[in-house]
């Protein structure tokens, strides 16, 4: 019988729900989950700050993956676990890229995303068919006039770039621009953008980090997501779950398929396949 011991959750359309919160029946699953000593990460494609406060400061959680994986932090401390960031000769190498393809992007560095304030009122224009995102760019983003001035001081190892790629012109820019420059990946977190991270970050990579660190094996892990930037979450563990709103992909590559994220999937995942691990 397979026992799960870690669990690697994607935050946006999988742990937190349309209103960007966690439901009480998924909360009681996480609670019941850690009392028999599973162990729970929130993996997300967001910068550490802008991760929810609440979530930040939830007591069910030890670890958090974030900036898709560039980043794991311990909990409550806030402590470093890791960073894999880019170099900043390939963060500038990016930057020149991008702007030579006039491609709108922000940029992560130490768990804060900044943008130029063009980039800034562009995504505040509400022209990227989410709802959220303007208030969310708004409380978790920082204006600077020149991007270029920003990186060129030879310091700054950026755990990503953030770009806008709505058009499909623009992503087919960002991969020859990818092609370009050696040991960085890719991903499409939504239809309207790109991450950037260092070759062979992501969110899997992170959470078989911490399980390493912990003495657990692969098959012991489950993962649940929902989109493009949860591809490598789910490939990485023994038991991958797909929300009842994923992509169909998503569902394709997942041993099991859950309810949405408005409707306590990932409750309904530990439920079955923790709490009763009969099922498995």
């Amino acid at each position: 019988m397979r026992q799960i011991r870690l669990i690697g959750v994607d935050l946006d359309g999988t742990l937190l729900d349309t209103d960007k919160s966690i439901s009480n029946r998924t909360y009681s699953a996480l609670q019941k989950a850690k009392e028999q000593g599973v162990i729970v990460v929130p993996a997300t494609g967001r910068p550490y700050e802008g991760i929810p406060a609440n979530i930040r400061a939830c007591e069910l959680l030890e670890y958090i993956i974030s900036s898709n994986g560039a980043n794991i932090r311990r909990l409550p401390s806030n402590e470093h676990m890791r960073q894999a960031c880019l170099t900043p000769n390939e963060s500038v190498a990016i930057a020149h890229l991008l702007e030579e393809a006039r491609l709108p992007y922000e940029v992560i560095w130490n768990g804060v995303g900044y943008a130029q304030q063009w980039v800034y009122e562009f995504m505040m224009k509400g022209r990227l068919d989410n709802a959220f995102l303007p208030k969310y760019i708004r409380e978790t983003r920082k204006q600077i006039e020149d991007m270029r001035a920003f990186l060129n001081d030879g310091q700054k190892q950026l755990e990503a770039f953030f770009v806008i790629t709505r058009e499909a012109e623009h992503q087919a820019k960002m991969k020859e621009i990818t092609q370009q420059i050696a040991d960085v990946d890719y991903v499409y977190p939504a239809p309207w953008a790109t991450e950037i991270t260092a070759r062979k970050v992501n969110k899997g990579e992170a959470l078989l980090h911490i399980a390493d660190t912990l003495g657990i094996r692969q098959e012991e892990v489950m993962a649940i997501g929902d989109s493009g930037n949860d591809i490598e979450l789910l490939r990485h563990v023994g038991f991958p779950v797909a929300m009842g709103n994923a992509e169909e992909h998503i569902k394709q590559m997942s041993h099991f398929v859950t309810s949405s994220n408005d409707d306590h999937g990932v409750a309904l995942a530990i439920e079955r396949f923790v709490l009763q691990p009969d099922e498995l």
